[in-house]
């Protein structure tokens, strides 16, 4: 099966919005953030597509239109996150006054509404959709409050954030396609959304870059890790993290930090970790009762990151 390209994907969007929204500004505002988002690729969306055509969907019409709402829905929630971070400065919203970037987020999860309802006759998906934003925005309140000081809680965290948004994509592409929920899909999605985000995490944790982890004091696996250790090296980094350190400070030996931080074992255990989560998700879409070809490239797809 082929899925739709990132192109397609973001020209029906486009195409979209400006049928939509008849104020020339907002649909240049809502323009630049898809354009911005298509760069970096519509991954939930080919998740989308395979669990629509998983079940037996076969119209492309509708999974396009499906396809397109969750990564409207998605790219909103992305705004949030970054404006309310203070995370992303080199993404196009960050760059436009707060005001405007957060009407675009309103703007667009409005919008995702609209279209999934247009191809969802049951109502399930839609209902997904809320749950899932609901869900994620609990995560996001609780990375916010600076709650994560425990692997624990970085999980929970993860769970209802990056777990609920895989779901979300599986699970609207399954109600399409099967016309009722699945179970195992929405456990396997949580458990990839987890195994996707320790990679994420992973790697910004280790690039030496503006948008690293560590500078930014951000509590994640690997972080949380890297502060259980012994050493000047950890005790500089709990430093940093507790204020006794500046940025600039820390900055002048940013380098030898980093360098540490990837020989040690706080990198190999969050590793160890995303596989365990990787390897339960694979094992359960083998279970699952659907066209063997789009498993196959499920697994393809989750054996990736």
């Amino acid at each position: 099966m082929n899925v739709f390209t990132d192109d397609e994907i973001g020209e029906h969007l486009l195409n979209v919005i400006n049928k939509e929204f008849r104020d020339a500004d907002l649909v240049e505002l809502l323009g630049t953030f898809v354009s911005h988002k298509q760069e970096e690729g519509f991954s939930f969306g080919r998740m989308v597509h395979l669990h629509y055509a998983l079940f037996g969907g076969q119209d492309r019409s509708v999974a396009l239109r499906s396809v397109a709402a969750v990564e409207a829905f998605i790219l909103a929630l992305d705004i949030l996150d970054d404006l309310e971070d203070q995370d992303g400065s080199e993404k196009r919203w960050t760059k436009e006054p707060i005001a405007l970037s957060m009407n675009g987020s309103t703007a667009l999860i409005m919008l995702a509404t609209s279209m999934l309802q247009r191809v969802d006759s049951s109502g399930q998906a839609v209902a997904r959709l809320s749950q899932s934003g609901m869900r994620a925005v609990t995560g996001q309140h609780h990375d916010l409050l600076e709650s994560i000081h425990s692997e624990e809680t970085y999980f929970r965290m993860i769970e209802h954030k990056s777990g609920s948004l895989m779901a979300l994509a599986c699970m609207v592409g399954t109600l399409l396609g099967k016309g009722e929920d699945d179970e195992l899909v929405k456990a396997y999605a949580i458990e990839f959304g987890c195994a996707a985000q320790l990679a994420n995490d992973i790697d910004d944790a280790l690039r030496l870059d503006p948008t690293n982890d560590i500078l930014h004091r951000k509590r994640t696996l690997p972080t949380l890790k890297l502060m259980e250790h012994e050493g000047e090296e950890a005790d500089w980094l709990r430093h940093y993290y507790s204020g006794v350190i500046t940025e600039d400070a820390f900055l002048e030996r940013k380098k030898e930090v980093f360098e540490w931080a990837s020989r040690s074992s706080a990198i190999t255990y969050s590793m160890v970790k995303k596989r365990v989560y990787q390897l339960r998700a694979i094992e359960k879409v083998q279970d699952v009762d659907g066209q063997e070809e789009i498993k196959g490239q499920l697994i393809k797809v989750m054996q990736s990151i």
